[in-house]
């Protein structure tokens, strides 16, 4: 039954009500929310205080715990960033993305694996570098592609609705896949990166190494620069930081310190150095072989000298067009990062908050 015989059911021109049924529906529905919400202006107020700031210190709080224990900042990050969109996604049905997920981690896994072997074996730290390197290669063209056909749709949209909804979701796709797993290859490419340099023993996050670095030895990767037919190397040169005071008193009678065909960190023989194994040498003295001083700094996002901490100038070792490029797209990846890991659950806290307190 029409509320006005000839004439559409509008109220205020707005809203369009199908019969009085419906209309006293709504008005009950109404009625009741109101009653519900009487004088909660001050609940009101703290339900919004509580999201607000909980969004505010969430971020401080992070980084404050990544400043005092970054080591269990690292594993909980790379947990909760691995396992909780997996978890969601499984929930909401999004098996293709749980698809793409279990194959990525698979691979992933076995990286962690290789990379935890002691000893080391002489192709793993390449071989690490070289695959976190086409993932952040693949991951910033997928994201690239994403940005720029949201642009393109942006400026130039189409009047097919169906169309550009299709495009819409299939960018946004894009994008989330972009930029989730570009995040996570950061994160595991750390862990991996400390796992064989405590195999190493050439570097420590904090403190001094365990072992001296010979002038012949990369630090990163564990090889030779060149052959030797002694397998005998000078461990009294360079020793500027007092790193080998046992060592020393070993040394000062004569003899040298001598490795075997295979070392005890290392399960390898001395290489000889080839073309692609060229030499750089950092301001502080320590030489390193160029690949992997560049997936040192450049993957793995560290800018201090991988054996003494010195600070790195990174320009000189971007020689490639889309270094740089690939430097601000890793910024950008850090602020995604609290998005799509810590924002989640800081919202999920904050609404059992509201819950355990009562509030409505």
């Amino acid at each position: 039954m029409d509320l006005v015989p000839g004439q559409p059911n509008m109220i205020n021109n707005h809203i369009t009500i199908p019969d009085n049924e419906k209309l006293q529906e709504i008005l009950e529905r109404q009625k009741k929310f109101d009653l519900e919400h009487k004088n909660h202006d001050l609940q009101h107020f703290f339900i919004l205080a509580i999201v607000i700031g909980s969004l505010v210190l969430s971020p401080i709080l992070i980084k404050y715990w990544k400043k005092k224990s970054y080591k269990t900042y690292q594993i909980v990050n790379m947990l909760v960033l691995w396992l909780f969109p997996a978890m969601m996604g499984f929930s909401a049905g999004y098996y293709r993305f749980i698809l793409c997920w279990i194959l990525f981690s698979i691979i992933n896994v076995y990286v962690l694996y290789l990379s935890s072997r002691k000893p080391l074996n002489q192709k793993t730290p390449r071989q690490v570098y070289m695959w976190f390197s086409l993932i952040n290669n693949v991951t910033y063209v997928v994201s690239m592609s994403g940005f720029v056909l949201f642009l393109i749709m942006f400026f130039n949209p189409s009047n097919n609705i169906k169309f550009m909804t299709f495009v819409v979701e299939l960018d946004m796709l894009v994008i989330f896949y972009g930029v989730y797993f570009g995040i996570l290859s950061q994160d595991l490419v750390g862990i991996c990166i400390d796992r064989m340099s405590s195999t190493l023993g050439f570097f420590s996050v904090a403190g001094l190494p365990s072992k001296h670095l010979p002038d012949d030895l990369c630090g990163v990767c564990g090889c030779y620069f060149r052959s030797s037919g002694s397998n005998t190397h000078d461990t009294n040169s360079n020793d500027d930081f007092g790193l080998l005071s046992s060592m020393n008193k070993k040394s000062s009678s004569g003899g040298n310190q001598k490795y075997g065909k295979k070392d005890m960190y290392y399960d390898r023989e001395p290489i000889i150095e080839t073309i692609n194994d060229a030499l750089y040498t950092l301001g502080c003295g320590h030489k390193f072989h160029n690949s992997c001083i560049r997936g040192w700094c450049l993957i793995g996002k560290r800018d201090i000298c991988p054996y003494c901490h010195e600070r790195v100038d990174l320009e000189p070792l971007m020689i490639n067009r889309w270094d740089k490029q690939q430097k601000t797209y890793l910024k950008v990846l850090d602020f995604f990062r609290y998005a799509l890991a810590w924002q989640p659950i800081t919202l999920f806290l904050a609404v059992g908050l509201i819950s355990i307190l009562g509030l409505k």
